[in-house]
């Protein structure tokens, strides 16, 4: 939840419109987050078959743990060539941990 929230908070202070152009990236810890993030589908299906939700709830906490370190390492607000694109993983990280979260029934706020 409180990763999910810095997220929103990054967003809130970008203000910025997120578009699909340029989208590339080119540090390590923007690749883990977005690998991770690739996994979400094949994570639900898994949890689904097995009917595991601490499947999803490990992935959960482990995505977060990717991002937090991304954004310990990264300047996202930065104003450069690569804004969009870190604007970009932000907004899809929040996007997987409220569906994430949804699927397990915990609510996934914006702030705290």
């Amino acid at each position: 939840q409180y990763t999910n929230a810095r997220a929103q908070s990054i967003l809130r202070k970008a203000n910025k419109e997120i578009s699909m152009d340029n989208l590339s990236l080119n540090d390590d810890w923007s690749f883990a987050v977005a690998k991770a993030l690739a996994d979400f589908p094949a994570i639900v299906e898994k949890a689904s078959e097995k009917f595991e939700p601490s499947i999803i709830a490990k992935y959960a906490l482990d995505l977060s743990k990717k991002f937090n370190k991304y954004y310990a390492n990264v300047r996202i607000l930065d104003e450069d060539d690569q804004l969009n694109a870190r604007l970009a993983l932000v907004r899809a990280t929040s996007i997987v941990l409220t569906e994430a979260l949804r699927l397990l029934g915990v609510n996934a706020p914006k702030e705290m």
